[in-house]
């Protein structure tokens, strides 16, 4: 045994720094003898543990990871070698393929002979919380974490966990980053996450939980000691069934901490339970959100204020998810009902501190300007102008889409009018949904596309340059502008800064109407 010396005076805040160091220079058994100097920052109290042991046991704790499988072919591959490439390899990672027919079953199984941490199953389709619990029956670990088969983690998560984790904390937390997906471009909005380490009791971790401030409702981000699950499962054929899952735990457990590192990934995807039209199993997240209210007045009557308000931006946000569904018109008495529940918390609206003043301001606006006719009218023809100019534009734009696709039918794309105006490079400006089509369409046909012009290059991912409007611009054959309804504004911008043909996506799919 190697025995380390260290005086030590006043130096709590780097203490355990030097302790991680120490593990990560030896592998042998040492003791740590710190003589201190007549400290007055309360070192002793952050060094008397058997650190060393508490360390080893960390090390050696086996997390069960539970991800559900169901139809997720695109995603899936991703996600499970996000999970396999973890720095913290005492993993068992168990894949419940929920009745999977895309393809993603397969890719479970021949996962599962590259590593022999993964164990598969498969069963008929049951949702999401048939699929966890399924997985909690049969996972073995001290700890259990929870990633979704569509979402990807960094890979040292679960080391950052881990070590968040003592005798005391009996969860762990990280924040996320919200990823919005379209074929070239990548968005992300942090969520979740606070900006450095913090450890919180059972009191003030319900209130952060309750303000969505640190702590949010999913399980996915978050690593649990396996007996928090010995009295909780996930409710089965219901949505949002993360909430009752959360606030019960929240409720037991001792500490928590949130690391302050943002290493979960939420991919928002088409087609995922949280996207697509409207169902009824919505509702769930208000009647969830009452039963934390109901909870909160109970068993914890401090915090009843931020409770109702986290019950009324629950309504408000389900109203949201029916106004921009394209089957709002199924809803109408789910939509009025709601509503009647926003105007009975008028005095929550006008007066809690607890809700953002974005929302509040949206709020009292649908309350004081004709709220029922402002929004009973979802439901026929706009019109109001605002409306009706946003539906010819979304008009002009399918039209556009249709007919582009008609041209392709007919073997003409892009590639053709290049070659007929005799250009040899081009730059495309703006990459929305027309824009991502264009560049496509333009690198099947062998064209030269020397760059992309668009206002968020940041959050665009491919393998040419993307440059800001503003900056200068390197010489083309020609430009082509995706934004069907400012072309003239923009030209006359571009104009401006550079001689190169500047031409509309009009002008580019529909110029063999033009010759004719």
């Amino acid at each position: 045994m190697i025995s380390i010396f260290t005086p030590v005076y006043n130096r709590m805040k780097i203490i355990g720094q030097l302790y991680q160091s120490l593990l990560c220079q030896t592998s042998y058994e040492f003791e740590w003898i710190i003589v201190d100097d007549g400290s007055t920052d309360n070192v002793k109290k952050d060094t008397k543990i058997d650190e060393r042991e508490s360390e080893l046991e960390k090390r050696n704790a086996l997390i069960s990871i539970i991800i559900p499988v169901y139809n997720v072919l695109p995603y899936l591959k991703k996600c499970i070698e996000s999970v396999i490439s973890q720095t913290y390899r005492n993993l068992e990672i168990l894949l419940i393929d929920d009745g999977s027919d895309d393809g993603s079953e397969a890719v479970c199984d021949q996962f599962e002979k590259q590593d022999q941490r993964i164990k598969v199953f498969h069963k008929c389709n049951g949702g999401l919380s048939s699929a966890r619990n399924y997985g909690l029956r049969y996972a073995t670990g001290d700890y259990i974490g929870f990633v979704d088969s569509d979402d990807y983690i960094d890979r040292k998560m679960y080391e950052h966990l881990i070590e968040a984790m003592n005798e005391k904390v009996d969860l762990a937390a990280c924040g996320v980053r919200e990823e919005y997906v379209r074929r070239y471009k990548r968005k992300y909005r942090a969520s979740d996450v606070t900006s450095e380490y913090r450890i919180m009791d059972n009191q003030e971790a319900m209130r952060e939980l309750l303000l969505q401030r640190g702590f949010g409702f999913s399980v996915c981000n978050k690593l649990f000691k396996r007996k928090l699950f010995d009295h909780v499962a996930f409710p089965e054929g219901r949505s949002s069934e993360d909430i009752p899952v959360i606030y019960q735990i929240f409720s037991m457990i001792g500490y928590v901490v949130n690391n302050g590192y943002a290493d979960y990934y939420y991919v928002h995807r088409q087609g995922s339970i949280t996207a697509g039209d409207f169902f009824e199993g919505r509702l769930d997240y208000y009647y969830y959100a009452k039963e934390v209210l109901d909870h909160v007045s109970a068993n914890y009557p401090q915090y009843k204020n931020e409770a109702m308000a986290f019950c009324v931006k629950s309504a408000y946000s389900i109203m949201g998810q029916i106004v921009s569904s394209s089957n709002k018109w199924k809803y109408q008495e789910t939509y009025m009902m709601l509503k009647g529940i926003l105007a009975d918390n008028e005095k929550i609206i006008r007066e809690s501190s607890f809700i953002d003043e974005n929302t509040r301001k949206d709020m009292l606006l649908k309350l004081e300007n004709h709220f029922e006719q402002q929004f009973g009218n979802i439901y026929e023809e706009p019109k109001n102008h605002s409306d009706q100019d946003k539906i010819r534009k979304l008009s002009e734009f399918y039209n556009c889409l249709v007919q582009w696709i008609s041209l392709k039918e007919r073997g003409i794309t892009a590639g053709n009018f290049m070659r007929k105006k005799g250009y040899q490079t081009a730059a495309i400006y703006g990459m929305k949904e027309l824009g991502e089509l264009l560049y496509q369409e333009m690198k099947n046909s062998g064209v030269c596309v020397a760059y992309i012009i668009d206002q968020f290059p940041e959050s665009i991912f491919i393998d040419v340059p993307v440059l800001k409007p503003e900056k200068p611009l390197l010489p083309v054959d020609v430009i082509i502008v995706t934004a069907i309804h400012y072309f003239e504004e923009i030209k006359e911008e571009l104009k401006s800064k550079t001689d190169c043909e500047i031409c509309s996506l009009e002008d580019v799919l529909f110029f063999e109407e033009e010759s004719i």
